[in-house]
């Protein structure tokens, strides 16, 4: 039961994802051999390989569309577009969406679908050559076409010209968010991927390239201001940290000011790892972040305390993070600069979604460092009495292997250890008596495909 705590704190102290990265677990009808891993990694890795040179090939080809011009682009399309726009206007919020059937009714969304298809079955046809042996009477990649959709956003024009406080002009607009999923496939193993990327489309695009410029001074001296009310302080009520924070005060303004806006706005943080109580999830397997560390060889009982636990948590928490405390409250972070990605405000893209745009002044996440405490004191009594609950029968020699596997440099068991974690934390969060502030372990985020 001891020795097991050794597993269990180096869960609870993190363990590693390959985000982006296909893994599976298979659940073979006999024992595994090392040839068979083998094979199974090659596959695996193969597989990885062709989606994620699907991607880097058919994400750039989207992304030369991102500005249409339908005058310079497609002349003889212009009351076509002008149709496209006034009947998005009369719907809900002024969006529609539209399946590849519909697509096909307007010319130069029809045009576009066509092109990638186009790009799609030359790289299909491309990967196929190279792995001719393996692909005799099927292709790696398969679109998704009943899946594909367009969503159209009308750019209201009017309500931006009183923001930014500039005259009203006879110009239109749509934001198209493009949803292309695609499967791929390779010796029985398959992922889903999807490329999203966003297209404005215009009568005027020197006209709406000014517009752009205009809404991000706009939107910039909106943050400002509305941080420097809170002295330029986001206070937190958790240890957990997240663009999400952000979005939830700032959406709450802007609804306050009847902006419609949409999507998310991406601001990095970059002094700190993706969950502050999540504790060094990348250095995972270390001893030193493990119980030998605070309690020592042998697990002397009474060292298996919860203020030891919580000496040892504090000190990799927040002195090794060299968290300050200022005006009683831990300063956990500060934002500098912000990526808008696929925000809009009135349906409008910034011109550079995908750069960063500075603040004016920096701002800091805080949490009341009383508060703070408290929560890491429940936390820690808990994990410590979870550890008296937790009792597991297994043979001798079995957890020998399973541990120095664990610890060795094959890590044998890595594919099945998804099952052992899940089963251990679900337990460990129905055990809890009020609903915790703290990081909820799910094995899910670290897996994209199980068989």
């Amino acid at each position: 039961m001891k020795r097991l705590l050794t597993l269990f704190s180096v869960f609870v102290l993190g363990f590693g994802s390959s985000l982006g990265v296909v893994s599976c677990t298979v659940r073979a009808k006999h024992e595994l051999d090392d040839n068979d891993e083998l094979d199974r990694n090659q596959d695996l890795e193969i597989l990885n390989q062709i989606k994620k040179e699907t991607k880097e090939t058919l994400l750039p080809w989207w992304q030369t569309k991102t500005m249409i011009d339908i005058i310079k682009d497609y002349p003889e399309q212009i009351s076509s577009f002008e149709e496209l726009v006034a009947e998005i206007k009369t719907k809900n919020d002024g969006f529609l969406t539209l399946t590849s059937t519909a697509i096909s009714e307007y010319g130069f969304l029809n045009q576009l679908l066509a092109g990638f298809k186009a790009e799609f079955n030359n790289l299909n046809q491309h990967l196929r050559d190279r792995y001719s042996n393996y692909y005799v009477d099927t292709m790696p990649l398969l679109l998704r076409e009943n899946d594909i959709s367009f969503d159209l956003h009308n750019i209201n024009f009017d309500k931006i010209a009183k923001l930014i406080e500039d005259s009203p002009q006879a110009v239109l607009g749509i934001t198209v968010q493009v949803n292309t999923p695609y499967e791929v496939r390779f010796k029985g193993l398959s992922v889903l991927d999807n490329i999203q990327v966003s297209i404005t489309t215009t009568n005027d695009s020197e006209f709406l390239n000014n517009i752009q410029d205009k809404v991000e001074n706009y939107f910039v001296n909106f943050l400002d201001t509305f941080f420097k009310v809170k002295n330029y302080r986001i206070i937190s009520e958790q240890s957990s940290i997240n663009k999400d924070i952000v979005l939830s005060i700032i959406s709450k303004e802007l609804k306050g000011r009847n902006i419609l806006f949409q999507h998310h706005i991406s601001f990095t943080l970059p002094m700190i790892r993706d969950n502050a109580s999540a504790l060094h999830k990348y250095s995972y397997f270390y001893k030193y972040n493990s119980v030998l560390e605070w309690v020592g060889e042998g697990y002397d009982p009474q060292q298996l305390t919860w203020q030891n636990f919580l000496s040892f948590y504090k000190e990799k928490m927040i002195d090794f993070e060299n968290i300050k405390v200022e005006d009683g409250y831990y300063v956990l972070n500060k934002i500098e600069w912000f990526i808008p990605k696929n925000f809009m405000i009135e349906n409008l893209l910034f011109k550079n979604n995908f750069s960063y745009i500075d603040l004016k002044e920096k701002s800091y996440f805080t949490i009341l460092k009383t508060q703070f405490d408290q929560q890491l004191e429940e936390f820690a009594k808990v994990t410590i009495d979870y550890n008296s609950k937790l009792a597991f029968k297994i043979d001798q020699d079995i957890f020998n292997s399973i541990l120095s596997n664990y610890y060795g440099k094959s890590n044998k068991y890595l594919n099945y250890s998804w099952m052992f974690e899940n089963c251990i934390f679900n337990r460990y969060q129905r055990s809890l008596q009020n609903p915790t502030p703290w990081y909820s372990y799910n094995i899910i985020q670290f897996l994209e495909l199980q068989y």
